[in-house]
C-alpha cells in the first residue's frame, strides 16, 4: 500500500528556496565594493556587511539591536559637516518615496564617501524601510583633485607663454613700425640729398659757366686795354731788366684767364702763392737764374720751391721732368 506525498514535502523545498535566496541574498551583500545598511520601518537596523563597519570603524557588536539614532550617535563624530549629514538625512525620511543618487560629502579623516539610498515600497505603496550603500571615493577625488591641479598649473603656464608671445608679438611689431618709419625716413632724406645734387650739379653749371662768361670777358677787356700799353711799354726803350718785368707782367696777366691757374690750385691746394708763381715760371720755360731775379729771391730758393712742387705733385725721387709735368694741367 504505498503512501501519497503529504504538505510536508512541499513546505520543505519552499523552505529550502527561501533559505537559498536568503543565502545568496547575503553572499551578494558581503561581495559588494559598497557598504550596506538596511533599516526597517521602524528604523530599526535588520542587516549589514562587512565593508559597512570597515567605512565607519564600527564594532559589530555594537550593531545588533540598534536603531538610527545609536548608529547616528557612531557617525556623526567622524563627519566634516555633520549638519549638513543630518538635514539629508531627517530629509529622506520625511519624504519616503524619494531616493537618493551619489551625494557626496567628506570625513574628518580626509576620506571621501558617496551615499545612494533607496526607499523599500510595497506594490501598494506601504513602506517597508531603506536600504544605504556607502562608497569610499577618496582615490578618485584625490585623483580628480590632483588632475585639477596639473590643469590648472599647465593653464597658468599656458596664460603665462601666452602672455610672454604677446609681449614678443607687441615688441616685434614696435620695431617692425620703427624700421619702417626709419626706411621711410631714409627714403626722404635720400630724395632730399637727390634734389640738392641736382640743385648743386645746376649751380655747379651755372658758375662754370659764369666762370667762362667772366674769364672770356676779362680775356677780352686785357687783350684790348692792357695788353696792348704794355707791348708799347716794352718797345720804349727799357733796360733789359726791365723789359723781363715787363715780360713777367704781361704772362702773369695771361696766367689769370689761363686754366692753369685754377687747375693747378685745384688738383694741389696745398701750394703756396710762391710755389705758384715758380710752377708758372717753370711753364713758361724760365731757368732757375732767370726765375729769381724776376720774383727777387735767389736762386738756391727757387731751387728750394722747384724741389717742394715736386714732392707735392708726386713726382719727388723720380727722373720725371717737372715742366713736362706742369704741361700736363693745361
Amino acid at each position: 500500500m504505498s503512501i501519497p506525498p503529504g504538505p510536508k514535502s512541499f513546505d520543505f523545498d519552499q523552505l529550502l528556496q527561501a533559505q537559498y535566496q536568503q543565502l545568496l541574498a547575503r553572499a551578494q551583500q558581503e561581495a559588494s565594493p559598497d557598504g550596506i545598511l538596511v533599516v526597517d520601518h521602524n528604523n530599526r537596523v535588520k542587516s549589514w556587511n562587512r565593508r559597512f563597519l570597515e567605512l565607519w570603524g564600527i564594532d559589530p557588536r555594537l550593531m545588533k539591536g540598534a536603531d538610527t539614532q545609536r548608529l547616528l550617535g557612531l557617525v556623526l563624530p567622524q563627519l566634516a559637516d555633520p549638519r549638513e549629514f543630518t538635514k539629508r538625512l531627517e530629509h529622506l525620511y520625511r519624504h519616503l518615496e524619494e531616493a537618493e543618487d551619489a551625494w557626496e560629502f567628506a570625513l574628518g579623516d580626509g576620506r571621501v564617501l558617496v551615499r545612494y539610498s533607496r526607499g523599500l515600497l510595497s506594490s501598494d505603496g506601504g513602506y517597508w524601510g531603506r536600504v544605504w550603500f556607502y562608497r569610499d571615493v577618496s582615490r578618485r577625488v584625490r585623483m580628480e583633485r590632483e588632475l585639477r591641479a596639473h590643469r590648472d598649473h599647465l593653464a597658468e603656464e599656458v596664460a603665462q607663454a601666452t602672455h610672454g608671445l604677446k609681449e614678443e608679438i607687441a615688441r616685434r611689431q614696435k620695431t617692425e613700425r620703427q624700421l619702417r618709419d626709419k626706411e621711410e625716413s631714409l627714403k626722404a632724406q635720400a630724395r632730399h640729398l637727390e634734389e640738392t645734387n641736382i640743385a648743386l650739379k645746376v649751380l655747379l653749371n651755372q658758375s662754370a659757366e659764369d666762370r667762362r662768361s667772366l674769364t672770356s670777358g676779362f680775356r677780352a677787356n686785357l687783350e684790348t686795354v692792357v695788353l696792348p700799353y704794355l707791348e708799347e711799354l716794352a718797345s720804349g726803350g727799357l733796360s733789359r731788366e726791365q723789359q723781363a718785368l715787363v715780360r713777367v707782367i704781361t704772362d702773369n696777366l695771361e696766367a689769370l684767364v689761363s686754366p692753369f691757374v685754377s687747375k693747378l690750385m685745384e688738383a694741389h691746394p696745398d701750394l703756396t702763392p710762391r710755389e705758384v708763381q715758380v710752377a708758372d715760371l717753370v711753364r713758361a720755360g724760365k731757368t732757375n737764374k732767370e726765375i729769381a731775379p724776376l720774383l727777387g729771391i735767389s736762386a738756391r730758393a727757387v731751387e728750394f720751391h722747384r724741389e717742394n712742387l715736386r714732392r707735392k705733385l708726386g713726382i719727388a725721387g723720380q727722373r720725371a721732368n717737372l715742366r713736362a709735368r706742369l704741361l700736363s694741367l693745361k
